[in-house]
């Protein structure tokens, strides 16, 4: 039965017409994707309701490649007034299995279909299969030859699928001379009789020659999936049942899509880019049938070396010092204009021994802000991965590659080059200018800040100006690439302006570590001036072989009501070595107070504070009233403590403080420092070093100084038998023994190994890889696995995989947990050998991926090119997993032809030589 003109126009009215209770969203199938290179046919429909609409403008829609807009673009959508002209290959399977109702309903089925042809334009062909297959009418418009062919078909043999349908896809090819092509194949069963074509063959001619397949599988043996995914390629419909009574209305259901050009519209575009990737394309309408619908596919653009244009990057000329980081800016050079910048691998070489890449950044301002990179560093060089593409309008710094300096004796300067520069996909040939790292000698650079109140205030009750006391606070810092030792820090006061209440302005500084800090505090108070003054504070830091480093703030002090000056005097002590003991001991303190101001004190009294060491002599009281107070202004006076000094070891600087009281008020603090000379060594004792003398960063070592002493004090100010040591440098103890004798050990040496990078896991399908070459170990769930001590793993089961990397000097590190909770899974029309080749372009060296072979296969490697000519022949042992390489050195730029070959296989990759 044909469809009747008025059918066919109330078709139209229904698609016209808006339907007042359409208020569903919009039915978007986003069927496939073809190419006509240097074209891209997107195939697709819309439904509202149930009902196609094909009045579609370009501005229903909006269409996206790899997240770039499309804005020039061509629309088509079928006119569903007119019918288009048909050239069909019907397909009938044969085999002994249709006998009875298969072979009953196959051939009503083509009834049905063969009736609604015109007899003048539509044309047909029918073939039959089973062993073999059978071609019962070639391509023709004469339906009752048609009918004749389909009612003898037969029953017996086997099934030969996949060549009955290529034969029919060569007759349309061949023949056909209408618009609207297609292959209808009924089968109820797996191919088991081919002899020439595969499912990709047969997918492969019908894209490229833009014929329709639909397969209709029949009963409960077919091969559902094949012929889905057969459908799906070529951009047809799959049909499926096991009654064959419904194979008529199947048929006629075909029909109809295929006089309504397909019930699809077509959207063509120029894509510009033939790099042999995977793009996707997102397609979206928008405000059709009240709503809007968006979905997505990918497609494998070609390889069109025409379409590849040359960009220009470059590596930064910076500076920096031995020991330190230095970020070297990656710049783009040659702009873009609202371009798609896709993921990139920079491959960098430079002197490993003097240059480490460490990490790389995106801080705000630049290009790619924000983006997470990743890095390798590598034995001769490094890699930094830009893993995600970003829409770019412009030039500027795209990141900053950080390097670490390793530590120099003399200034030096460094070339970076970049050795691969590899886009993952776009028709980009990145030119990458070289950088340049000019390393100044290594040193430490001490600097400072002071932290004062600059303003003081008098306070007429209390005597004293505030803030009481005023707090200094000193921040010592490093940024030079070197520790700064063996130093001290020393406030400078006026003693006529100030007076410190700490033991003494000189600090100790051990160790300032480079980009390091250190912190010192001191509390001074105002002493009371007749007049407003202003005075400077001044901290100076110095180091063996530096130049000093002053940090000064002028503070302003206003004129008090009453001054009052004290001043501490303690004798100088000495070590007598035959009596054992120091002398003068004990000794006597002294206090001198001056009023030098204009106003007289009240009563007057001293407090002695002292520290752990010195005490005070029977029937001496610590607060003693000062003669001859209250002090008249010019007045002078003193008050004496006799102390006496216990020490084990000697060597200490003890701060000795005495508070002034005015009224029973502290007034100000006077101070001074005994100083007690060192008792000399007269034995060496041994420290035991309970563990390794060298260990990995967070590991420690406990050292014993031997047990027996009445006293101990290491280099670092402990005073116990043990010290735990986790950092590297030299220590030593001095001890007592129970006769009074002093002995110091000789030094003991640590060295600190540091740990390796971490390694970083990047997955490509399901091989989980690394850039290390240190030694290996993959883990899954935490459980080693047995033979994994390589650069990259095949994954063959879900779970949480690590891997440990050892150096040589047995540090490790383990990289962060990488998740696999899917594994990539085939499909039957992808073929299961792959070749890949990168980069592309390629310059001195090809690195391929394979697969197919199995362990250990002999594949034979051709490089061939557009000549014929074999320029490169290589022979190899396939390894899993494992890139070969092949060399180009002297190999003329241009365009060659790759071919892996084994056994029977050969696959071939097209290759760009620059």
């Amino acid at each position: 039965m044909r469809i009747s003109r008025l059918s066919r126009f109330l078709t139209v009215i229904l698609t016209i017409l808006p339907l007042a209770a359409a208020t569903a969203q919009p039915d978007l199938n986003f069927k496939r994707i073809r190419l006509e290179w240097p074209y891209v046919e997107v195939y697709f429909s819309v439904g509202c309701n149930g009902v196609k609409n094909y009045q579609l403008t370009s501005s229903d829609v909006q269409l996206f490649e790899d997240g770039r807009e499309i804005t020039d673009f061509g629309l088509w959508c079928p006119d569903p007034s007119s019918r288009c002209p048909i050239s069909v290959g019907l397909v009938f399977d044969a085999s002994d299995s249709m006998t009875g109702e298969g072979s009953a309903g196959a051939k009503a089925g083509g009834a049905a279909f063969i009736g609604n042809m015109d007899d003048v334009i539509d044309e047909a062909c029918v073939i039959h299969f089973n062993t073999s297959v059978w071609v019962y009418q070639k391509m023709t418009t004469d339906t009752v030859r048609l009918q004749s062919a389909v009612s003898q078909l037969p029953t017996f043999g086997a099934t030969a699928l996949w060549d009955a349908i290529w034969t029919a896809l060569a007759i349309v090819q061949n023949n056909g001379n209408n618009q609207c092509r297609a292959i209808i194949v009924l089968s109820d069963g797996e191919d088991n009789s081919s002899t020439r074509y595969g499912l990709p063959d047969i997918i492969a001619f019908a894209v490229r020659h833009n014929i329709r397949v639909f397969p209709i599988g029949y009963g409960e043996q077919i091969a559902a999936d094949d012929l889905r995914y057969l459908a799906d390629m070529t951009g047809g419909q799959y049909y499926e049942t096991p009654d064959a009574s419904d194979l008529a209305s199947i048929y006629r259901d075909i029909s109809t899509i295929l006089y309504d050009y397909f019930q699809e519209c077509v959207i063509s575009f120029d894509p510009r880019c033939g790099d042999e990737k995977s793009h996707e394309v997102t397609l979206s309408v928008r405000g059709v049938c009240g709503g809007d619908a968006t979905l997505t596919r990918s497609y494998i653009a070609p390889f069109d070396s025409s379409t590849f244009i040359p960009r220009i990057l470059a590596l930064g000329d910076v500076s920096g010092m031995g020991g330190e980081e230095i970020r070297v800016p990656i710049e783009l050079r040659s702009p873009y204009f609202r371009e798609l910048f896709y993921p990139l691998t920079l491959g960098m070489r430079f002197d490993r021994q003097k240059l480490q890449l460490v990490g790389v950044e995106t801080p705000p301002g630049t290009l790619l802000s924000g983006m997470p990179l990743h890095i390798a560093d590598l034995s001769n060089g490094g890699t930094v991965r830009f893993p995600e593409s970003r829409v770019l309008d412009g030039s500027g710094v795209l990141a900053y590659a950080v390097f670490k300096a390793s530590h120099h004796d003399a200034d030096a300067v460094y070339s970076i080059v970049t050795e691969t520069a590899t886009f993952d996909k776009g028709c980009i040939v990145p030119i990458v200018e070289e950088g340049v790292v000019r390393v100044a000698r290594s040193r430490p650079v001490p600097t400072c800040a002071l932290d004062v109140p600059t303003t003081l205030v008098w306070d007429g009750a209390r005597h004293r100006y505030t803030p009481d006391p005023i707090i200094l606070r000193m921040d010592l810092g490093n940024i030079g690439t070197l520790p700064a030792t063996a130093g001290t820090v020393e406030l400078q006061y006026d003693a006529s302006a100030f007076d410190l209440l700490d033991a003494s302005p000189l600090r100790q500084v051990d160790t300032v570590h480079a980009k390091g800090q250190a912190f010192f505090q001191w509390r001074l108070v105002a002493r009371p001036q007749a007049a407003p003054r202003s005075k400077d504070l001044c901290v100076v830091a110095s180091f063996a072989s530096l130049e000093d480093v002053q940090c000064c703030v002028t503070v302003g002090i206003p004129a008090a009501g009453m001054l009052l000056d004290c001043a501490v005097q303690l004798p100088a002590m000495q070590y007598q070595a035959a009596s054992k003991a120091f002398i003068p001991n004990p000794f006597d303190l002294s206090l001198s107070i001056d009023n030098p101001g204009a106003i007289g004190s009240g009563a007057l009294s001293a407090l002695v504070q002292l520290p752990e060491g010195v005490y005070i002599e029977s029937g001496e009281r610590y607060e003693k009233s000062i003669p001859a107070s209250p002090l008249p202004p010019g007045g002078h006076t003193s008050v004496s403590w006799r102390l006496r000094l216990v020490s084990s070891l000697g060597g200490e600087i003890l701060p000795i403080r005495v508070e002034l009281r005015n009224d029973g008020m502290p007034y100000r603090v006077c101070t001074d420092t005994l100083r007690v000379p060192s008792i000399p060594s007269v034995f060496e004792p041994t420290v035991q070093v309970l563990g390794p003398l060298a260990f990995c960063e967070g590991d420690s070592v406990t050292l014993d100084a031997g047990d027996g002493f009445t006293a101990y004090r290491w280099n670092t100010g402990e005073k116990t038998r043990y010290l735990i040591v986790r950092h590297a440098g030299s220590y030593f103890v001095t001890v007592r023994d129970a006769q009074g004798n002093v002995g110091q050990s000789a030094p003991v040496s640590i060295t600190v190994h540091p740990h390796p990078p971490t390694p970083v896991i990047t997955r490509e399908g399901n091989v989980l890889r690394i850039e290390s070459g240190e030694a290996v170990t993959w883990l899954r769930n935490g459980v080693p696995i047995n033979g994994a001590d390589g650069s990259q793993l095949v994954v063959h089961e879900t779970g949480v995989y690590t891997v440990r990397v050892r150096n040589t000097l047995g540090c490790t590190a383990v990289s962060d947990p990488f998740f696999v909770n899917v594994l990539s899974t085939g499909t039957p029309a992808i073929a299961r050998d792959m070749l890949m080749v990168h980069p592309q372009p390629a310059l001195s060296e090809l690195r391929i991926e394979l697969t197919g072979p199995s362990e250990g296969s002999a594949v034979t490697l051709r490089l061939i090119d557009l000549l014929g000519r074999v320029r490169i022949v290589r022979e190899i042992r396939h390894t899993p997993a494992v890139n070969h390489r092949l060399d180009l050195v002297g190999t003329p730029r241009g365009l060659y032809i790759l071919t892996a070959s084994w056994e029977s296989r050969v696959l071939v990759s097209k290759i760009l030589v620059e």
